[in-house]
């Protein structure tokens, strides 16, 4: 069995039940300085983080398709976020570890089946018809430590 198909079987089994995922947070960094709704630049992708008294909810989804991201292993110690991101329809799966560069900007590397590379999130501006398509009880649960 290659990686890729162990990997898309090891997702399906994942995505069949709902999993808490705990994040790690220290309050001198502000961790709600992660909500709202974030564009991967040179991506269709689209994150939104909200956040449920001291637990996030992430969801993702791809712009161009409307096709839900399948997340998991996300952790924000404050400094960094990690996270394993998956779409399934094309198997593609990205590890992304950014950290703020800017108050509306994230930025680092990520690993993905083929490639690495920079990514770099936008927090969008806030409209009356933001986040329509990205519900937050969609996404994965996040629980603060």
């Amino acid at each position: 069995m290659t990686i890729r198909a162990t990997l898309a079987l090891v997702f399906a089994a994942l995505s069949a039940c709902t999993t808490v995922t705990p994040i790690a947070t220290r309050p001198e960094y502000h961790p709600n300085r992660l909500v709202g709704t974030w564009d991967v630049r040179d991506s269709a992708a689209q994150f939104l983080i909200s956040q449920r008294r001291s637990d996030y909810v992430i969801s993702g989804i791809s712009t161009s398709g409307g096709e839900h991201f399948r997340i998991i292993d996300v952790r924000w110690d404050g400094r960094y976020l990690n996270g394993t991101f998956f779409m399934p329809g094309t198997h593609w799966t990205t590890y992304s570890h950014l950290k703020f560069t800017g108050p509306d900007r994230l930025e680092g590397r990520y690993r993905g089946d083929s490639k690495t590379g920079t990514e770099v999130w936008l927090r969008k501006r806030p409209t009356k018809t933001s986040n329509q398509a990205l519900q937050p009880t969609a996404g994965r649960r996040v629980v603060s430590l």
